[in-house]
């Protein structure tokens, strides 16, 4: 039965209008809309004509009539709910509305303010908040005929309160913990009672070896915990690629059944998991770590949830990365100074130009220096003996390489000596120079310094990583503030991390220096996959580089890979990098010939504007081989050719 066009309080543009003018309301309590009393088509005319949630309910059954706004809220329940009894529709919070209804329908008004109903109008039950009023309707008679609704759903808004509430309360409990593994702990607890799951874990990753340990775990009263070493193969292909390409991944019902073509039914049925979340976490480029939860039931994961998650994870694995590298630098110290209480070497410290000598521990063998002096060279060493130190020091502070000279010194009665003195650079996020560390031997008598000087670079080298990794957890930290966008925290991130990198390579050399082949297969190691493939082919002879260009060139080949990714061959299935080089002449006047060349990728186009990145490849590379780089954006991919004087020697050859 349709409804004629000639009742005015159904025109319009409303859509729920156009419905109710074609329904057929043989079945609605409500009965056709010609028999409506005026007051109900007066109300229906109202709520049609407005942009906000209404509805009214009718009659003594209380048949349901709604607009466009209060359709949306209705979900998957509009539009069988037009003309259907209000009891019908929402059946499931009845218990908790319909006091309200009652007052209403005595002639009681109410109003209400983010109330909380677990309402399910998309076919799964969700927990909302809704601010809303009853009100009475009256007919032409003057008594209570039905009630009228104006609402609104404050269901975002209290989510978004309440999870920054709990991300500060979470920020606050972790402040008062020092030790990595407390941090974690703390976490896993918050965020599974938070989000009302049955275990949270921290996984430490070793993919390589196809294993996960769990870690960190908080279960609920009855649930068995999963502590200990699993096969990350058990829980199937298609859930680690995920993993292992940064990706959360969400699983809503683990069922052995839907698991099974995966290979992963015989853990997921194990573990009794049905709703799974895990964020992976990477650390030098590497998956190392995984935030995961778990339910025990199946579950429809939110958005705002993942996000939550996620943020958590990345929050507290950065607090306890911090927190570890603190304890390793505490560690370290302690090391040093019981190391520098033990021994006879004399420690000093060197401003970054070598023009102050900040302190110097002189060990009853040399003055001792508790405040910076400039005077140093006058106070240490013979007139006829700077020339030599100045140019060993100026050598070092322009190759920022380690400084290593065996020299006369001035002793405390004024009597010459001679020390073996080894300082190093300690260089902040930037790659400058904050400061040079070192240590003299008396080599005068020459016994057993040798030994003693070993250890000390050694520990040297230790201090130098940790400081590194000081700074990469404190400007990840400071990255987490809102108003810093996105790609500049990714971007300063990675170049951190492929600095890190690259000191390792110099560490493990003693800081004598880099191979060129580890520099590329450094920064193509994040595209090797579990099976060893790589989108990567390189060939070239033996390469060692001062460190100084060896810097250089893994900050180069960072830039190189990252716009590859992102832009180039290596952001695309199938896209292959080769790098190659060769080595002409001999002696000083050798030269390398570099060649990066990108294929299989999406079309390449030269970009707008030259960024930070591309600088850094041209000028840089340039001024630091005194040679030439050009960037040729060919559409079948990017070619990056390097040719510079060489200063390594260059022996056998190498191919791979």
């Amino acid at each position: 039965m349709s409804v004629p066009a000639a009742h005015p309080w159904l025109d319009g543009e409303s859509d729920v209008g156009g419905l109710m003018r074609e329904r057929d309301w043989s079945a609605s309590p409500l009965g056709p809309p010609d028999t409506w009393p005026q007051s109900l088509r007066s109300v229906v005319g109202l709520l049609l004509g407005s942009k906000f949630p209404m509805f009214v309910a009718w009659g003594p059954e209380l048949g349901f009539l709604y607009n466009d706004a209060y359709a949306e809220i209705l979900g998957k329940k509009h539009p069988a709910a037009l003309g259907a009894r209000f009891h019908d529709i929402w059946a499931e919070i009845w218990p908790d509305i319909w006091p309200l209804i009652e007052a209403a329908m005595d002639g009681r008004a109410s109003f209400r303010a983010d109330l909380p109903l677990l309402m399910n109008r998309q076919g799964y039950d969700e927990q909302t908040w809704f601010t809303f009023s009853y009100s009475p309707v009256r007919d032409e008679r003057g008594e209570t005929a039905g009630m009228f609704c104006a609402c609104m759903e404050t269901t975002e808004r209290v989510r978004g309160e309440r999870r920054q509430a709990f991300l500060f309360e979470l920020d606050e409990a972790l402040d008062e913990l020092e030790s990595a593994e407390d941090i974690l702990a703390a976490s896993a607890g918050a965020l599974c009672n938070h989000l009302d799951a049955d275990r949270v874990h921290w996984a430490e990753v070793e993919a390589e070896a196809d294993a996960f340990e769990v870690r960190h775990e908080y279960a609920r009263p009855g649930v068995a915990g999963l502590a200990g070493r699993h096969r990350l193969s058990d829980f199937g292909q298609s859930l680690i690629a995920e993993m292992q390409l940064g990706r959360t991944v969400a699983v809503e019902d683990a069922a052995p059944s839907a698991q099974a073509r995966d290979g992963a039914e015989p853990a997921f049925g194990r573990t009794l998991m049905r709703g799974v979340l895990a964020i992976p976490l990477f650390r030098g480029g590497a998956w190392r770590m995984a935030l995961c939860v778990h339910t025990l039931a199946a579950r429809r994961w939110r958005p705002d949830e993942m996000e939550l998650i996620r943020e958590v994870a990345e929050r507290a694995w950065t607090r306890a990365q911090r927190a570890e590298a603190e304890e390793h630098v505490r560690t370290s110290e302690a090391r040093l100074r019981a190391l520098v209480t033990s021994t006879s070497d004399m420690v000093f410290r060197m401003s970054p130009d070598w023009r102050e000598l900040l302190q110097l521990d002189g060990r009853g063998f040399l003055v001792d220096t508790d405040s910076p002096s400039v005077d140093w060279p006058g106070t240490y060493l013979f007139p006829e003996d700077r020339a030599l130190v100045n140019a060993a020091v100026s050598a070092a502070v322009a190759e920022r390489s380690v400084f290593q000279l065996e020299h006369r010194v001035r002793r405390v009665d004024g009597s010459a000596g001679w020390v073996h003195s080894r300082a190093i650079p300690i260089l902040d996020a930037q790659g400058a120079i904050t400061e040079w560390f070192g240590a003299a031997t008396d080599v005068t008598a020459r016994k057993a310094a040798e030994q003693h000087l070993r250890l000390m670079v050694n520990e040297l080298n230790h201090r130098v990583k940790n400081s590194l990794a000081t700074v990469q957890a404190m400007t990840a930290q400071t990255l987490r503030r809102g108003d810093i966008p996105d790609d500049v925290r990714e971007t300063l991130t990675s170049r951190l991390m492929a600095l890190a990198s690259a000191h390792d390579v110099l560490t493990d050399e003693r800081w004598s220096g880099a191979d060129l082949r580890d520099l590329v297969l450094q920064a193509a190691a994040p595209y090797v996959s579990l099976s060893g493939s790589s989108p990567f082919s390189v060939a070239g002879p033996p390469v060692f580089l001062p460190p100084k260009t060896a810097i250089a060139m893994a900050l180069a080949f960072h830039e190189l890979t990252t716009n590859a990714a992102k832009y180039g061959a290596l952001s695309a299935p199938g896209g292959k990098v080769a790098v190659e080089w060769t080595v002409d002449g001999g002696g000083d006047t050798r030269r390398l010939a570099l060649t990066w060349r990108e294929s299989g990728g999406p079309p390449v186009r030269p970009p707008t504007r030259r960024g930070f990145g591309t600088r850094l490849i041209e000028r840089g590379l340039s001024a630091e081989l005194q040679g030439r780089v050009t960037l040729d954006y060919a559409a079948q991919g990017l070619v990056c050719t390097l040719d510079a004087r060489l200063p390594a020697i260059v022996t056998g050859a190498w191919t791979a």
